[in-house]
């Protein structure tokens, strides 16, 4: 069964706010839906969702963090404490549908991804990122200095094909992201 198929009614109603003539911030809620979908808190995800008022370019638009629960062996010092360990294994960038032209493409990627890329705060220098121009997104994967294409061209969400497609590039990212950025 899909998880971003017609189905998620969350994401279907999400898609469908994406127009043509849309501002940046309904992307936003179309790939904040899609990723409450694909990594749930209860699986142990979480997200920072920069807000549409701070529409600067000093942030990305979302980030996913995997979380990692460790039972210490319990000691004197520790007295059975549990730790959390996080990691970023996604960024996002989100932008309206008037970027989507090469130039739009290649600025949103290289430009400002990379520079989140870049800045982040990873000891393996290593993170999958995403960039979403209206209903379409290219995956990528980051290893310092390098940006790498999952694919060769961007999926169009509005097409069935390209919504599974993207959901399996998701779910592959979701289930070998803990071991690729730790």
């Amino acid at each position: 069964m899909s998880i971003i198929g017609n189905n998620n009614i969350g994401v279907y109603s999400a898609l469908t706010a994406v127009k043509p003539g849309s501002s940046e911030e309904p992307v936003q809620i179309l790939w904040n839906t899609i990723c409450a979908s694909i990594f749930p808190p209860a699986e142990g995800y979480k997200f920072a969702v920069k807000g549409p008022v701070l529409m600067d370019d000093t942030r990305p638009d979302i980030v996913v963090f995997e979380i990692k629960r460790t039972v210490v062996v319990p000691t004197a010092e520790t007295a059975g404490s549990v730790i959390l360990q996080e990691y970023p294994i996604m960024m996002i960038e989100c932008k309206a549908p008037c970027k989507d032209t090469p130039t739009g493409w290649q600025v949103t990627t290289e430009g400002q991804l990379g520079n989140y890329l870049e800045n982040i705060i990873n000891p393996t220098n290593k993170i999958f990122a995403a960039t979403a121009i209206g209903s379409k997104v290219q995956f990528f994967q980051w290893s310092r200095p390098n940006i790498t294409p999952l694919h060769p061209t961007p999926f169009d969400l509005l097409h069935e094909s390209q919504r599974a497609q993207a959901e399996q590039v998701l779910l592959h990212i979701k289930q070998g992201a803990w071991n690729f950025v730790s």
